[in-house]
């Protein structure tokens, strides 16, 4: 990010993540991540954010577990789900299922 203006600010920029081929409904953009950032005038930083498995994820009640199916996802990232200034698409090549030991623990 880099800001072009005369004054110090600060903004969030938010991750979204879109199932394109979705079993189950599922929102056209999910909110994945965000961070806060401030710059001061002609100042660039880059923002980053971690992502887990969880960010591609939906609850499947029939399983009692949280999913990721295979297929095209893109992460989208801006300003608000309205403006959204970068994408980029990308595929996960196997189905998840969260095995985690807090899971199994959580359900004993």
């Amino acid at each position: 990010m880099t800001n072009i203006g005369t004054r110090a600010g600060s903004t969030v920029a938010q991750f979204y993540v879109a199932d394109e081929r979705a079993s189950v409904l599922r929102p056209e953009k999910e909110l994945k991540g965000f961070a806060k950032i401030r710059l001061e005038p002609g100042e660039t930083r880059t923002v980053t954010v971690d992502l887990d498995m969880r960010a591609l994820a939906f609850f499947d009640v029939a399983r009692e577990t949280w999913v990721a199916e295979a297929g095209a996802f893109t992460l989208l990232a801006g300003f608000s789900s309205a403006e959204i200034v970068a994408s980029a698409p990308f595929s996960l090549s196997e189905t998840w299922i969260d095995d985690s030991p807090g899971r199994a623990a959580a359900t004993a």
